[in-house]
């Protein structure tokens, strides 16, 4: 299994459900992409690290993908923003 079918539970996953790498996992922790638990990683990390995983199958390194994850929920939370702003009106 691996993370990109991994059926973890709502709440947290078990790293070694993830079929990545500690080295990697490691990379993408030092990068601010994710977040480890000693009993795991929640749910958000992991959708999270599937994003990563996707954007890296791109050729973008690790640095690449933690600002591009940060921009995309940056968008998400301006969207809503407007959103907000709109139902004001």
């Amino acid at each position: 299994m691996d993370v990109l079918d991994c059926c973890c539970s709502v709440f947290k996953c078990r790293i070694d459900e993830l079929g990545i790498s500690n080295e990697l996992l490691a990379q993408m922790t030092e990068y601010g992409i994710i977040e480890l638990e000693e009993d795991g990683i929640s749910h958000e990390y992991v959708l999270r690290l599937r994003r990563a995983i996707k954007i890296q199958t791109l050729g973008v390194n690790l640095a690449g993908v933690a600002i591009i994850l940060d921009l995309l929920e940056r968008i998400v939370s301006l969207e809503h923003e407007i959103d907000r702003m709109k139902e004001i009106r």
